[in-house]
Parts: structure tokens; C-alpha cells; sequence
């Protein structure tokens, strides 16, 4: 004896499957002519079928209220007092079987807790456990859940992004929250969610125990284009996180569709959505303009020697070239004289240039005069590029090997490195990131290795 025989019409059987499912939990046993096996007589079994069972669910639809075997059932079911029917479609009911109330099914997602299911589920269970002893708890709970999931809302092209996934109660704040607190690709505001109902069987005991649920990604614009992750959910609590790693392919938009499956069954799906670039645009790093003052001396220049007498003082710069006087020139001499005239020439030239020479290469010596406090001392300009910084390099995780200028270093580590762009190559196990930058002027400057993006830059930090 069954105590559910399900009326329906064939074209509604896909959705009078779903009805089944959502029944089945509750323990009662269910009659529809699916389980009619072959070689019986069709009429035969579903009049027995009919007069045995406890309670005939009787589903209208637009399809079964033109039927005459489901008015037929509908109206047998009546005679006897059992009827209970469903209204599953915005449609008018027969009026011979108008009179018995009917749960209303037609905005029924398959959730447990619906208005019309609970009404549903009453009136089968006042005709089932008539005369029957106590019904025993369910041996299984029903607990709403739902699929949160994100990824970075734009995602350089042939570098890997995380695609962040878990499941959680309805009440929970989820993925967002753990968001807020951590430091990822995606923001807080790139979560999606997808609500679904999620069955925990019970034990003999009547504790809930968890369920082993399947986590399906496609993502056809990525490598790899599909993945699966195997889960255990825990009755009332939320999931752990769960990451897939994928590498697009392709700029533009980009879908990713994730499934969240119970064997064979698909409980929940959700579509995001990414932007693909070629290159990240960062934030330039910012230069400094050093000034030093340069305190400067100066040394008053000794008197030269004139022929006669004492010359004035006088100062030459030192960058000025020295010139003597020409000699006085001498009368016309007999030509018997002239060769010891010329070599007298030479020689008083000679005592002329040569004091001067020397004392405008003359080194300062103690006698130097400071500039007085009233005129301020030159302070030329020095540019970063004569600037040496110490640049302290850090990675999510240490251990990064950082190469630059022929210098080497383990994360986190600190260089002198001088201002001005250098090529920085960081290397963990075979991965190699290798990017030109800027280093500013600064007395220190970070330098963040971002493996995620794989990505070289710069963070001033002033001390």
C-alpha cells in the first residue's frame, strides 16, 4: 500500500519529478505511473494504485486540466474522501473540484520552506496519519545556503587571478566579510551570490551530518577552460574558502559560469563577469630635488713684482689666463748688437711671466678668509640621480630571491640602491618577474613584489 498516488499530466512530467524529490524526505511511500513495470496491464495498476493509496495529490496545470484521466483520478479521489490538489499553473480548476481547497504551488522554487509546499505537506500528512502511530522526525533537515563567489573585476591577460568561492548560511555575511579583512584581488563589492536549499541527512540519533557537494567551474576564455573541486559542508556552519586559479586567455569580457552539484543534481549556479587587459595601470612613482648647502672660500692673490717699483694687489680668477707686459722696445741698435739684443728680450720676458705664473697656480694656504655670515653660501642643486636610497623590498610571502645592480638579497631585504631607473628581477622557484623602475630620491623607498599580478612596484615610505 502506498501512501502517496501522484495525478498528473505527461507533459508535466519534468516538473512532477521535482514535486517527487522535495516529497521523498518525509518518508512517505509514492505511487505515480512510473512505476508501472513492463508486461502489466496499464488500466489495471493505476485503478489499484488509485483505490489503495491513502492520499491522491492531484497536480493542475494547463496541460491536466484538459486531461480526462486526471479528472478521472481527481474525481475518485473525491468519492473516497483523499483528494488533495496542487495548483501548480495560474489556471482555472474544473468546477466539480472547486469546493476542495488547493495548496498554491505556482511560484514554488523547490525550496522546502515555501507557503504552498508547508500547506501542502499538512494536508497529505492529516490523511496519511490518520489511525497511524506518531510519525518519527524526518531523517533529513532542511537548511537554506547560499554560493558566494568573486574575482577581480579587471585581470591582466596570461597572469594568473583567483577566483574565490564558499558556501554559506544564509544569515552569514560570508565572502564579503572575509573580504573586508584580507587583502585580495577582489573587493568586497565583486561578490556574487546564489541562494539554493541544502538537505542534511540525519543519523539514528536525529543529528545532522554533513554532505559532500561538488564545486564546477567554466571558464572558456581562461586556462584551464574546467575545474572541480570536491567540498564537505557541515550542518550550520559556514564553508571554508575555496580558490581556483585561472589565467585568461583573451582581452575584453570575460564569463566564468560556477555550479555547486549533490551527485548528479545541480543545486546552484552563478555567472561572473571580468574585464581583460593587456597591462595594469599603476601608479607612477613620484622624484625629489635634493638641496645641500656647500660652504665656500676664498684667498686674496699676493702682489706681483713690478720692474721699478711695487705693483698694486690684485686678484685673478682662476679660471683667467695670465699675461705679462711686452717689454719696453729698445732703440734701433748698430747690427753688430742686434743677436745680443734679442736674447735680452728673452730674458726680461721671462723674469716677468714666470713670477706671475706661479703665483696664479699658487694652492690656498692658511692665510684663506671665510665669507662673511651676511652673504649666504651657494647651495647648488642635486638632482635624485646623485641620491642613494635604501630601498627595502618585501613579497606577500618571504623568501623571494631579488636581483639588481649585480646586488643580490633574500625577502625582505634592504639595498643601497642610487635614484634613477634600474631593472629589479625578483625569482621564486621557477617563477620570474622582471620589471624597469623608478627609484625616487627618498631617504627610504619599498619596493612591493606582488606575485598574484605579477607585478614590480613602488610604495614611498617617509621616514
Amino acid at each position: 500500500m502506498h501512501d502517496i498516488f501522484l495525478s498528473y499530466d505527461h507533459d508535466d512530467q519534468g516538473r512532477i519529478a521535482g514535486l517527487v524529490d522535495a516529497l521523498a524526505p518525509f518518508g512517505w511511500k509514492i505511487w505515480w505511473d512510473r512505476n508501472i513495470l513492463p508486461g502489466q496491464t496499464w488500466d489495471e495498476v493505476l485503478a489499484g494504485a488509485l483505490e489503495a493509496a491513502r492520499c491522491v495529490v492531484v497536480t493542475w496545470t494547463r496541460h491536466s486540466v484538459l486531461s480526462d484521466w486526471v479528472r478521472i483520478e481527481a474525481n475518485r479521489a473525491r468519492e473516497r474522501g483523499v483528494l488533495v490538489p496542487a495548483l501548480l499553473d495560474e489556471v482555472q480548476i474544473p468546477l466539480a473540484f472547486q469546493l476542495v481547497q488547493a495548496a498554491r504551488l505556482v511560484d514554488w522554487d523547490g525550496r522546502a520552506g515555501h507557503a504552498g509546499f508547508t500547506a501542502l505537506v499538512s494536508g497529505i500528512r492529516a490523511l496519511v496519519d490518520q489511525g497511524q502511530p506518531a510519525a518519527s522526525p524526518p531523517a533529513v533537515s532542511v537548511e537554506e545556503r547560499a554560493l558566494d563567489a568573486a574575482i577581480g573585476s579587471r585581470l591582466r591577460v596570461h597572469q594568473p587571478a583567483h577566483l574565490i568561492t564558499m558556501i554559506r548560511r544564509a544569515e552569514s555575511a560570508g565572502l564579503k566579510a572575509i573580504l573586508e579583512a584580507e587583502s585580495e584581488d577582489a573587493r568586497p563589492e565583486d561578490v556574487a551570490s546564489r541562494s539554493f536549499d541544502l538537505t542534511f541527512p540525519r543519523d539514528a540519533a536525529g543529528r545532522p551530518l554533513p554532505v559532500n557537494l561538488a564545486l564546477r567551474v567554466n571558464s572558456p576564455e581562461f586556462d584551464p577552460p574546467t575545474q572541480e573541486k570536491k567540498v564537505r559542508i557541515a550542518p550550520s556552519r559556514d564553508s571554508g574558502v575555496f580558490d581556483f586559479l585561472l589565467t585568461p586567455r583573451e582581452t575584453g569580457d570575460l564569463v566564468i559560469q560556477l555550479e555547486v552539484y549533490e551527485q548528479d543534481v545541480c543545486l546552484a549556479s552563478r555567472v561572473l563577469h571580468a574585464n581583460g587587459v593587456e597591462q595594469m595601470r599603476g601608479i607612477a612613482p613620484s622624484h625629489a630635488v635634493v638641496s645641500m648647502p656647500l660652504p665656500v672660500k676664498v684667498q686674496p692673490m699676493k702682489a706681483a713684482a713690478a720692474v721699478g717699483g711695487t705693483a698694486a694687489p690684485f686678484q685673478l680668477p682662476r679660471s683667467a689666463p695670465v699675461f705679462a707686459p711686452d717689454p719696453p722696445r729698445p732703440a734701433a741698435p748698430q747690427k753688430r748688437l742686434l743677436p745680443w739684443m734679442k736674447l735680452g728680450a728673452v730674458a726680461a720676458m721671462a723674469f716677468l711671466c714666470v713670477p706671475a705664473i706661479y703665483l696664479s697656480l699658487q694652492r690656498p694656504n692658511a692665510e684663506q678668509a671665510t665669507l662673511p655670515s651676511e652673504s649666504p653660501p651657494v647651495a647648488p642643486q642635486v638632482t635624485s640621480a646623485h641620491v642613494t636610497s635604501e630601498v627595502l623590498f618585501r613579497t606577500r610571502r618571504a623568501g623571494a630571491l631579488i636581483e639588481v645592480n649585480g646586488a643580490t638579497c633574500r625577502t625582505p631585504c634592504a639595498l643601497p640602491i642610487a635614484a634613477g631607473r634600474v631593472r629589479v628581477v625578483a625569482r621564486r622557484g621557477n617563477k620570474v618577474i622582471a620589471e624597469t623602475v623608478t627609484i625616487p630620491a627618498l631617504p627610504q623607498v619599498t619596493i612591493l613584489v606582488d606575485e598574484v599580478a605579477q607585478q614590480i612596484r613602488i610604495r614611498e615610505e617617509k621616514k
